[in-house]
């Protein structure tokens, strides 16, 4: 992935939580004991060269220039990006994490949308330790779109680490009722002793939350809510709007009339967490198939939709039957900066060529 972005697919830091030299498909034999110790015998150096000589890296023609591309180019590469922390559904797999997107503003500090279990664990491999601590202490907002487990496992536990990294600076956490409640029982029970600033969603439009405001006003953005329609109480979309340029995320849900009413947003990131053949399914558990989510960012508008939010049996990349110049899937830690947007969609056909192994394999499992 690397060879077909640096920028989006980064290498990601080197730690030293370990000396032992790492390599791709390294293994480790247990048993028998005669041969315990580490395999060398099919891995390779990280930085072995790739062959993609059957990928055709000739992108697909930009589409004509919209008032987005116009607004973009007013930005520079150090004002927002959008990080995925997490790309799958329901339980962490080896391959993508539980739901949990960074909108990082850089010197204005960052919201969290969704922390599921291994979130902090995931910012610490995409930015290493140094600038995972910063990316903390400049952390203003925790957004929860809904309480299913996998959306808000890990807050207790980033929260805690933020905390001891700035004491002085309380996190607001925005969500569904019982939220706060729930935090603090965690906290008591767990002998945390979490502090933070509770504005629940359903507040928002007739009160004043104020540390809610304020952060709302350092960082220069508006942030609005939507309810989607979705198996859990409480459940919620969300549209931070900086300077101009709104990304909206869907959380989890059907195709929903509240979200196709938020026209012309320059980014939408929407649940797919089914393939179009198992519709029944979305229906039954009230989740969105990919062509669905597709034909959403179509209503709306949007200038590039980003699909995530992946059911696990699809551990590399999803089934995608249809896809237009402004679609793109996400992957656990791929960084997104708005300089970039514009070109995100055309890497999809080579990621498809790339994956064309898996694509297959899941096709003949069907049969």
């Amino acid at each position: 992935m690397n060879k077909l972005s640096s920028e989006i697919f980064p290498i990601l830091p080197q730690t030293s939580v370990t000396d032992t030299q790492v390599n791709n498909l390294l293994k480790y034999q247990l048993i028998p004991a005669s041969g315990k110790g580490y395999d060398r015998k099919e891995s390779q150096a990280f930085n072995a060269p790739i062959e993609l000589d059957y990928i055709d890296t000739e992108m697909p023609p930009v589409i004509p220039k919209t008032k987005w591309e116009t607004i973009v180019e007013q930005f520079s590469d150090q004002e927002l990006e959008v990080v995925f922390l997490g790309t799958g559904a329901a339980m962490p797999s080896k391959y993508r994490s539980v739901s949990g997107i960074f909108v990082n503003l850089f010197q204005k500090g960052g919201i969290l949308m969704d922390c599921g279990e291994g979130t902090l664990g995931q910012l610490y491999r995409v930015y290493g330790k140094s600038e995972t601590e910063n990316i903390l202490k400049n952390l203003r907002i925790i957004w929860i779109s809904h309480l299913h487990a996998d959306h808000h496992l890990g807050m207790a536990k980033l929260m805690k680490v933020r905390q001891e990294l700035a004491p002085k600076h309380r996190i607001v956490v925005v969500g569904p009722n019982v939220l706060g409640d729930y935090l603090t029982e965690f906290s008591a029970c767990c002998e945390m002793g979490l502090e933070f600033d509770m504005a629940y969603i359903h507040d928002l439009s007739t009160t004043q939350v104020q540390p809610y405001q304020d952060a709302l006003h350092d960082m220069n953005i508006t942030l609005s809510v939507v309810t989607v329609d979705h198996s859990c109480r409480h459940s919620y979309a969300c549209v931070i709007t900086y300077r101009d340029f709104p990304i909206v995320y869907s959380g989890d849900t059907r195709p929903c009339e509240n979200l196709k009413q938020i026209q012309n947003c320059g980014l939408l990131i929407h649940e797919a967490t089914f393939e179009d053949e198992l519709q029944d399914e979305a229906i039954k558990k009230k989740h969105s198939t990919t062509g669905e989510a597709i034909q959403v960012g179509a209503a709306m508008g949007a200038w590039r939709t980003i699909l995530t939010h992946f059911s696990q049996r699809y551990p590399k990349i999803p089934v995608l039957d249809e896809f237009g110049h402004s679609v793109m899937i996400a992957f656990d830690l791929m960084r997104v900066n708005i300089k970039q947007l514009s070109q995100v969609p055309r890497l999809l056909t080579p990621i498809r060529k790339l994956f064309a192994e898996e694509l297959k394999d899941m096709s003949e499992a069907k049969r």
